[in-house]
């Protein structure tokens, strides 16, 4: 086994993750002020109208992109890391030609059934919303492609600065200008459309000297081996937003627009603990792909423990304070009028949690090429979820697709995780693992009893609590591993920060 392979891995992570971590956070906490100036700035029917609305933007998106964004990523670091140089640059052209011509064609579709779409929800308004919102399919999925081709070139710093950073910064200014300005709710509207506009153009002209590399570039004898690749991982993504937004969409069927509200207001919060995973995931894709095609199995094996162990880590604090003091989250974002949603909020802090801990096992089986099984998977997941949210929401309301999605996602993190154990003996479940995570969650119950009312400085300190307590289980414990010692190694290159006094300190736990 090659050491330096780990490290070097390791550290191309450590170091594109933390980036793309800062880049992600930046993107979530200036999404979250721009939606909490949403909610309070719309009523509770008119916010419920536009959750519904960008749930079906994103289920187009995803529908439209066919997979192939993800598929380039995976297709051009496998031959990359073959040495197949015209498979890898043919695939980059292929993709965009492909990507242009799904987005205009959807963008099309959904302004043609935006009528349609209104009235199976019984919601007159969500009609002209989503033909003005069609328009910004064809950027959207040309940001998505551009952000994939930096993605495959293992470079973060494009998708932070195009992606994250002026995205949310745009969705921001323009809202704002519209409160300003006294705009009404199609004021707001339009705001979400110019975002990804505005952007794509930004993008475009930063990315025309690497995209030129591309231009003489004609190989179409790929296209079908492209598609091929990226027809399952296309059915995956459409059964992945069945499962993502079937409780919306339900909501908006059975019950009304306030009712979607409430949801949309929780969902959000709770989606902030993928955070960690999807930052790793970034620079894993292509990493373990090249590793892949390099038939270096322990390495990925060890590359997947290591990153489980640090995302979780990452995302504990954060999920202990959303799942045990959600009615204060709620009351501080969005004031008393949304404490409905407190406990939808922790129900799906807690599914999150578990999607987080499990670690990037559905991406892994892809790499490995296990497409039909994650497509089985995701396919009785997604029926599974249909079928709970039909029978919990008339009964339970929203709690019930709360609870439709966490059961939905345990069974599709445990099937994808049994998977990986079985045929290829992956998995993060260690002593070293799990020691420091049950003291952590059990020692901040009983915290959590100490306080009945909490404020943003009171969550504040409780994030770092809950920070400063998982340290110590880890040190009592001896839960470090010497793949922790690469990370750290890895944290220091890239921080330029000391810390050898702490790497000694830990090799004595080891």
């Amino acid at each position: 086994m090659e050491e330096s392979t780990v490290d070097t891995t390791l550290r191309k992570v450590a170091k594109g993750a933390g980036i793309f971590l800062f880049g992600t956070v930046f993107s979530l906490l200036i999404g979250l002020v721009t939606r909490v100036i949403v909610v309070r700035y719309l009523s509770k029917p008119d916010y419920g109208v536009l959750t519904l609305a960008l749930t079906i933007f994103g289920i187009v998106q995803a529908v439209a992109s066919f997979g192939i964004p993800l598929a380039m990523v995976r297709q051009f670091s496998y031959y990359s890391g073959k040495g197949d140089e015209e498979r890898a640059r043919a695939t980059v052209k292929i993709a965009l030609y492909l990507i242009i011509a799904l987005g205009l064609i959807w963008s099309v579709l959904l302004f043609l059934l935006s009528g349609f779409l209104a009235k199976t929800f019984r919601m007159p308004d969500l009609s002209w919303v989503l033909r003005l919102i069609s328009f910004s399919i064809p950027f959207a999925l040309l940001n998505g492609y551009l952000v994939s081709l930096y993605q495959a070139f293992e470079n973060a710093r494009a998708k932070i600065i195009f992606n994250d950073f002026l995205l949310g910064f745009f969705r921001f200014l323009f809202v704002v200008l519209v409160i300003l300005a006294g705009l009404s709710f199609f004021g707001v509207v339009l705001a979400y459309v110019l975002a990804p506009v505005t952007t794509f153009m930004l993008f475009f002209l930063h990315s025309l000297k690497d995209l030129s590399k591309f231009k003489d570039v004609i190989q179409f004898k790929y296209v079908k081996e492209l598609l091929s690749f990226s027809a399952p991982l296309a059915l995956q993504s459409i059964l992945g937003m069945i499962i993502t937004w079937t409780d919306v969409l339900m909501l908006g069927y059975f019950l009304t627009a306030k009712d979607v509200a409430v949801y949309g207001a929780a969902r959000p919060i709770a989606n902030t603990l993928t955070t960690a995973l999807v930052a790793a995931n970034f620079l894993y894709l292509p990493l373990a792909s090249q590793l892949f095609g390099r038939n270096k199995m322990e390495e990925i094996k060890r590359t997947y423990a290591v990153i489980t162990k640090w995302i979780t880590a990452v995302t504990l604090p954060v999920f202990l304070v959303t799942f045990l003091f959600s009615k204060a989250v709620i009351w501080v974002l969005y004031g008393a009028r949304y404490l409905d949603a407190s406990l939808i909020l922790s129900i799906l802090a807690l599914t999150f949690f578990i999607h987080v801990a499990c670690g990037p096992n559905g991406m892994t089986l892809v790499i490995f090429g296990e497409n039909r099984f994650v497509t089985l998977a995701t396919a009785i997941a997604a029926f599974i979820n249909v079928i709970l949210n039909v029978l919990l929401i008339p009964l339970f309301g929203v709690t019930g697709a709360a609870v439709a999605t966490l059961i939905t996602y345990f069974f599709s993190n445990m099937a994808c995780s049994i998977k990986l154990f079985v045929r290829y003996s992956i998995h993060p479940f260690t002593k070293n693992y799990l020691k420091p995570i049950v003291i952590c969650f059990s020692v901040a119950i009983i915290i959590s009893r100490c306080f009945s009312r909490v404020g943003l400085f009171g969550l504040i300190l409780l994030f770092v609590l809950f920070l400063i307590e998982y340290a110590i289980a880890l040190i009592f414990t001896r839960s470090f591993d010497r793949e922790d010692i690469m990370m750290l190694n890895a944290i220091e290159q890239k921080s330029g920060v000391n810390l050898e006094f702490v790497k000694k300190i830990l090799k004595r736990f080891l």
